[in-house]
């Protein structure tokens, strides 16, 4: 992570655990006020505790990112920010037959419509002040379809057009705000856990030397 983070604020959805608990280990580390959004608020309580009693400062909110009165809540609550990393996401791991409508329409929302939902919260306010940067965690998935990953794999390569589009349209403003995608493979945590992979050397799995 080469992007100087001290005394930034950093929003990560999704941090309660997986690659948006690494990431928000990470980001306090360097330096940032990290502020943390999760489903879950056990989960993203662990990780403040955790962040805080290594040193470092950190806030914890339970949001629902998929819901757009609850991510203008919390982002009310929350305040500017410099960074946003929209990593929260779930997947279904079925065949499309086998997956229900429910599930389908959960994940589209979770991984597609909720970064509609937060960085509109935050990107005017960045725009406003010529700075800030966008991190969207897209997948290997949103790159190459993989099987029993029908709606999950949509999500991501819809993700990886929303950031590169929101790159474009930032860049021919002259915002000074900075979109950038991130597409990496599994990390053998949380929703992917005891994931393998053929390819090693290509497709290597990410792991959380934490646990």
């Amino acid at each position: 992570m080469t992007h100087q983070l001290k005394n930034q604020t950093v929003l990560v959805t999704g941090g309660g655990s997986g690659i948006g608990r690494l990431i928000a280990v990470g980001a306090a580390e360097r330096g940032a006020r990290v502020i943390l959004w999760d489903l879950s608020g056990v989960a993203v309580q662990s990780v403040r505790q955790e962040i805080v009693a290594a040193g470092h400062h950190a806030e914890a909110h339970t949001v629902d990112v998929s819901n757009r009165d609850s991510v203008a809540a919390a982002a009310a609550a929350t305040g500017p920010v410099d960074v946003v990393i929209n990593n929260a996401g779930i997947i279904t791991g079925k065949n499309l037959l086998d997956a229900t409508d429910d599930a389908i329409e959960r994940t589209i929302r979770v991984n597609t419509l909720a970064l509609f939902w937060v960085t509109r919260a935050f990107l005017g306010n960045m725009i406003n002040n010529h700075r800030g940067t966008i991190v969207t965690i897209s997948s290997a998935a949103g790159l190459v379809g993989v099987a029993k990953q029908t709606d999950y794999s949509a999500s991501k390569f819809a993700a990886f057009g929303f950031a590169e589009s929101l790159r474009v349209e930032l860049l021919k403003d002259s915002a000074g705000v900075n979109s950038l995608v991130v597409c990496p493979y599994f990390i053998s945590t949380g929703m992917f856990e005891g994931v393998r992979t053929k390819y090693p050397l290509l497709l290597p799995i990410l792991t959380d030397g934490a646990h």
